[in-house]
């Protein structure tokens, strides 16, 4: 029980830290690569291409899958939910 209280303290004390992190790599994940013809997928893939694809990373969707359960059934946080379902996605 302890170890939840440490935990439950930690992401309450940093939730905006999180959502703020959270909507950062949504709008990576969503950033534009061709914009009127111009290509632009090789000026941003060096950026976004590892933080991709250490966000797909199984360990990683884990840790978001548990943080997701908590936001929904713990802490009843719909902005954080909807934040991690659109990350998830």
């Amino acid at each position: 029980m302890i170890l939840d209280k440490t935990v439950d303290a930690f992401l309450l004390s940093n939730k905006t830290l999180i959502k703020n992190f959270i909507i950062f790599l949504i709008v990576l994940k969503f950033v534009p690569t061709n914009l009127f013809g111009f290509n632009l997928n090789r000026f941003i893939s060096p950026v976004t291409r590892p933080i991709q694809n250490f966000m797909n990373h199984h360990l990683v969707r884990l840790v978001l899958f548990f943080l997701l359960l908590w936001a929904c059934c713990w802490k009843r946080d719909m902005m954080l939910f909807v934040l991690l379902v659109l990350l998830m996605r």
